[in-house]
């Protein structure tokens, strides 16, 4: 559907923006990549709820809607957060307690969850925490390929 193997930032930004956050708290965006073929992104939201999971394990099912019928360049499409497996192969996840991820090169492994522990980076830490996987021969442009 996408024709760059970018686009995923710009969903995830998106989804950023979408996100609720607590009142007294300003909205952070933090993404870190480093050399080791692993993308960080860290986003101070309130965390996911149930059916923000279920979403994310779908196609097509987004808790998310366009307010006042305003659509832009981002979002709405169906795919959005599977966007990401255009340059990644594994993307950790975690929100809240929950921590998940999903491997593109399994059966259904882009929908069906594995429950792991996320791994930790003292950089980057929020309390929703995505980490990927760069498949290498995919990432032009995003590091030494």
């Amino acid at each position: 559907m996408y024709s760059k193997s970018t686009h995923f930032i710009l969903e995830l930004i998106q989804n950023a923006d979408d996100n609720r956050y607590d009142a007294d708290v300003a909205p952070k965006l933090t993404i870190l990549y480093r050399d080791d073929g692993f993308l960080w992104i860290g986003c101070n939201e309130v965390g996911f709820s149930e059916a923000n999971v279920k979403a994310i394990c779908r196609i097509a099912a987004s808790t998310k809607k366009v307010e006042n019928a305003r659509k832009g360049y981002v979002g709405e499409k169906g795919i959005g957060f599977k966007a990401v497996f255009k340059i990644a192969d594994i993307v950790w996840v975690k929100s809240r307690a929950l921590t998940f991820q999903f491997d593109k090169n399994k059966p259904l492994g882009m929908i069906a969850p594995e429950w792991t522990d996320f791994p930790t980076n003292p950089l980057v830490s929020e309390r929703t925490m995505f980490r990927f996987r760069i498949t290498r021969a995919k990432s032009p442009g995003l590091g030494k390929g």
